[in-house]
């Protein structure tokens, strides 16, 4: 298959849609993908005006040097991503490229509060002027095609490379929280829950940045020290060694995507449990790989991490079934030989 160069443009920093891009890097489209990663000066004191002007100045700056890009694939998160974006697909349609939109957002209002005025018609004007719409999950579908009439919408999961599964059946089972500490991510709701959790013979591992003073206070003050552990941001050779010591992931978020945390788990072989917003259910088998709770139930928090922390057999079994699942429906060659026929399609 002759796949056309594409230039995939996105948020090169932290967070889900870099760890996309850099997975997909990793894979067969990698000879066919240019990045765009935007020069920023030195000056710590950019504001969002001066971040903007040279964002777009580098990416049409690409655009036009290099005449063999035909494809210009834009992952779009919230808000002030989505404005970039709007001025970056127009940019491409001027030039004569096919367009691709995905959606990476956890937030249902898009831009704000996307179903008033002008939000509504700024999103909508997108959405409907992309040669194609990528959204991560059945759910997230049904999202845009309500905020637009384009007909060419298609669900695309994110990628992962799959790992070296593991199962460890240490005395003091190991819980992992991977994800920005905050209300969005569910980081108080399982503090709540580690109070009922002191003598269930479990450690909780709570990776990420954000509520960091916040979270610690909480643990301070609950006599948590010796149930929860807050880590910080960790990166590289680190998240993978976070993963291997672990038993058991979580993430009772309250809006999702298609989480890279949970599929990072799932590629080490452990159960998840999650909750019941976005992609989610799409990733975990409830009662198969893990658990699916209602987000802000800290009872079911509580109840299913003692479930699997007093069954190790449970564990094993579910782990690998959540192994399995993201070989089979995540795992990186596979979308990217999805991607591959939709680029080519699009020029053809």
């Amino acid at each position: 298959m002759n796949t056309p160069k594409t230039l995939i443009a996105g948020n090169f920093g932290n967070g889900g849609v870099a760890t996309v891009i850099n997975v997909l890097m990793q894979t067969r489209l990698a000879d066919y993908l240019v990045c765009q990663k935007p020069y920023i000066p030195a000056s710590k004191q950019l504001n969002w005006l001066r971040f903007l002007f040279y964002y777009i100045y580098v990416y049409t700056f690409t655009l036009l040097t290099d005449r063999k890009i035909k494809v210009v694939h834009i992952l779009s998160a919230d808000r002030g991503s989505i404005i970039r974006k709007i001025i970056m697909l127009f940019i491409a349609k001027l030039l004569g490229k096919k367009t691709i939109i995905n959606i990476h957002s956890c937030s249902e209002d898009l831009l704000y509060n996307d179903s008033l005025f002008p939000s509504n018609i700024i999103v909508g004007s997108m959405l409907n002027n992309a040669d194609k719409i990528l959204v991560l999950s059945k759910r997230w579908k049904e999202v845009i095609e309500k905020k637009c009439s384009n007909p060419d919408i298609e669900i695309l999961y994110n990628p992962i490379k799959m790992k070296e599964q593991v199962f460890n059946n240490s005395e003091t089972v190991k819980v992992t929280f991977m994800g920005r500490l905050g209300k969005r991510k569910g980081a108080y709701d399982l503090i709540e829950a580690a109070r009922e959790l002191k003598d269930a013979g479990v450690q909780i591992n709570m990776f990420g940045d954000g509520d960091l003073d916040e979270i610690k206070e909480l643990v301070s003050r609950y006599e948590l020290e010796n149930t929860v552990n807050i880590a910080g941001w960790i990166s590289g050779n680190q998240v993978e060694n976070a993963y291997k010591d672990s038993d058991i992931f979580i993430l009772p978020s309250y809006d999702e995507g298609l989480p890279m945390s949970i599929l990072e788990a799932m590629s080490y072989g452990l159960p998840v449990i999650s909750t019941t917003v976005g992609g989610i259910p799409e990733q975990v088998e409830d009662g198969e790989s893990g658990y699916l709770i209602e987000p802000g139930n800290i009872g079911q928090i509580v109840s299913k991490i003692k479930i699997l922390a007093q069954d190790s057999e449970l564990r094993k079994k579910m782990g690998e079934r959540s192994y399995e699942i993201a070989k089979e429906k995540f795992e990186a060659e596979i979308i990217a030989a999805k991607l591959a026929k939709i680029y080519t399609e699009l020029v053809s």
